[in-house]
């Protein structure tokens, strides 16, 4: 997955461990809420 804020390699990695790379390459104005909203 390619944005603007970066590249995340999704490939053989968790659930979690995915929804981690697409919040580290999201907007940064969105991330804290999308790290608050992961059920962890």
């Amino acid at each position: 997955m390619v944005t603007e804020f970066g590249v995340a390699d999704l490939k053989y990695k968790s659930t979690v461990e995915r929804a981690r790379a697409l919040i580290a390459i999201a907007h940064p104005d969105f991330r804290r809420e999308l790290e608050r909203q992961m059920p962890l």
